[in-house]
């Protein structure tokens, strides 16, 4: 008997130095310490059945065994939560933002710095372990009015916009089932004529380096969106002579297209084609490549700021050629057009991929083409979509003015009157009715 007792002695001795709670269970989980680390194990009954849980409490050995088990209830509560309400009763704002962080970080190299950052920062600091499903529309314009009313209109949309990023993202994870809406400032309308005349087209053209030039050629003179030609594949043209064509299988609005190329278009692709066999490569795959001879890729699935990086050189390059030439009309003493040419040099800096696409509406509006053969040839499903691409000049205005016959308004020779010449009351309507007695003064 005493043997027996101290060998069960020692064996209580052994579980207390191991670490595993003896009597100290809540609802089947107790904490253990395993590999240095203390741990939760258990089961958890749920109206799905029993969850065996086995997870880390992340505490290493060293810390008190109290510490340990008020950690393990804290993780039972949130078990004991999620089983009733699921997850959207624990899932925090801190959870949201750092899976946005986590999911922006993706393909990115080490030193890499989050642009997002400093506005991620204030918004953990606010909303900390808010459960995400409790957060309304007034919260947020709140923190807006508390923490961003300094900031300018365009600043305060990219916190809105990274509010956006981490609701949606949790929502897209399942997360969450509502999301509330993000209260967006409304920027100041700016009226800006999203196009560039055929000169100023060329000049933006030679300013690009020449392994961009196709690409570039392909949005002005297909009206082509710059996501469309980064996925254009090679196996999607067809180059033969008279069939000139491409094909796109997804687009914007999610339906394929299949377009006809211009001669011009196609006989640089032919060139491209060319080049590309010469060098040992497969003509397949994306048909544009980056600067290192890459297709362009992106992991959010965008266009990539690589393009757009190339693009804004090609404009600063094509603007500053203009000013020359401004300063240059301006010494000459021709202010007006100097003025007329920094306009124009303002508008080519702040060109975008995208203006290809406008431009090419304009120009083929103001050429004449209807607007069906046109909404055709570039595959715009309405012609509301169209009429917020097409951009007329005041040249083309003034020469469609020119054109309208008022023949008919005004006789050649004789003076005009204005309604009230010769009345003597100042309001027409007043003006008595003539007698008989009136007609014989007269």
């Amino acid at each position: 008997m005493d043997g027996r007792r101290s060998k069960g002695a020692q064996g209580s001795t052994a579980r207390h130095a191991s670490g595993q709670s003896s009597g100290t269970r809540n609802a089947g989980l107790w904490v253990v310490q395993r590999n240095g680390l203390w741990h939760i194990h258990g089961t958890l009954q749920t109206r799905n059945g029993a969850e065996r849980i086995r997870e880390s409490l992340g505490l290493p050995r060293g810390t008190p065994k109290r510490v340990a088990e008020q950690k393990a209830q804290a993780l039972q509560a949130e078990y004991i939560q999620r089983a009733i309400h699921g997850d959207e009763a624990i899932y925090t704002f801190a959870d949201a933002v750092q899976r946005y962080l986590d999911q922006r970080g993706l393909g990115k190299p080490k030193d890499w710095i989050d642009p997002e950052a400093r506005f991620v920062g204030p918004l953990l600091r606010y909303f900390k372990t808010t459960p995400l499903a409790k957060l309304t529309t007034d919260d947020l314009r709140r923190y807006l009015e508390r923490h961003c009313s300094h900031l300018q209109a365009s600043s305060m949309r990219r916190v809105c916009a990274t509010m956006g990023g981490i609701i949606n993202g949790a929502r897209a994870a399942g997360k969450i089932k509502l999301v509330p809406a993000i209260p967006r400032p409304r920027l100041p309308q700016r009226l800006v004529d999203k196009w560039l005349f055929p000169r100023e087209v060329a000049l933006l053209l030679d300013c690009f380096p020449s392994w961009f030039r196709t690409q570039a050629f392909f949005l002005f003179a297909q009206g082509r969106r710059p996501g469309e030609s980064v996925k254009l594949r090679c196996e999607h043209l067809d180059l033969t002579p008279g069939r000139e064509s491409y094909f796109l299988p997804t687009t914007k609005t999610g339906q394929p297209l299949k377009k006809p190329l211009r001669t011009e278009t196609a006989e640089l692709l032919r060139l491209l084609r060319a080049a590309r066999t010469t060098q040992g490569h497969a003509w397949e795959g994306p048909v544009f490549w980056n600067s290192r001879g890459r297709p362009w890729a992106d992991p959010q699935g965008r266009h990539g700021a690589g393009l757009d990086k190339v693009w804004k050189g090609g404009c600063v390059k094509a603007a500053a050629i203009v000013c020359r030439l401004a300063r240059l009309r301006r010494s000459q003493g021709q202010a007006d057009v100097a003025a007329e040419l920094e306009l124009r040099a303002e508008k080519v800096l702040g060109c975008t991929p995208h203006w290809g696409r406008h431009t090419f509406a304009s120009h083929a509006t103001a050429q004449g083409v209807d607007a069906k053969v046109l909404q055709g040839i570039v595959g715009w499903q309405s012609r509301a979509s169209l009429d917020g691409y097409q951009h007329l000049h005041d040249t083309v205005l003034r020469e469609a003015l020119a054109g309208i016959s008022v023949e008919g308004y005004a006789t050649a020779g004789k003076d005009l009157r204005t309604p009230s010449a010769g009345l003597r009351h100042k309001n027409p309507a007043h003006v008595p009715a003539r007698t008989a007695k009136t007609k014989r003064r007269q």
